[in-house]
């Protein structure tokens, strides 16, 4: 799932796919601008390779009756949609459909343990920080 969703998100990227709106927007043009011009000491870099920085996941609960999967590429400007516990990464959306044919939401001791320490965010400031050093940004 998650090669399909970065195979999406590269063409988005590269032009290749996507709705005009979204192919001209002002973060994309910042992607190809970090592909086709490095800044600083940084290396040039494909689109696969901003890719595979890619953090999926979904909001719960919803303001409304559907499901929308967030695709964030670094660099992050804002870390409100990865809160804990309302960021669930797709991968434990994926597991808990295959292991229980839904998905578990966190029980109230369990959103505390999330708040006192949210290894989700911790993780996705991490990958944040690792994308700016790489990108000189």
């Amino acid at each position: 799932m998650k090669s399909r969703c970065d195979a999406i998100i590269r063409d988005i990227i590269t032009g290749n796919s996507g709705p005009d709106f979204l192919k001209n927007s002002t973060p994309v043009a910042h992607l190809r601008g970090i592909i086709e011009t490095p800044q600083g000491d940084s290396k040039k870099r494909s689109a696969s390779d901003i890719v595979s920085e890619a953090i999926y996941g979904f909001n719960y609960p919803n303001n409304f009756s559907h499901v929308g999967m967030h695709a964030v590429v670094p660099p992050i400007k804002c870390f409100n949609l990865f809160k804990s516990p309302f960021f669930y990464p797709l991968s434990k959306v994926l597991s808990d459909l295959e292991h229980l044919s839904q998905v578990k939401t966190y029980t109230a001791d369990e959103a505390k343990q999330l708040y006192e320490k949210d290894i989700i965010m911790e993780d996705i400031l991490d990958i944040d920080a690792t994308f700016r050093v790489q990108y000189g940004l």
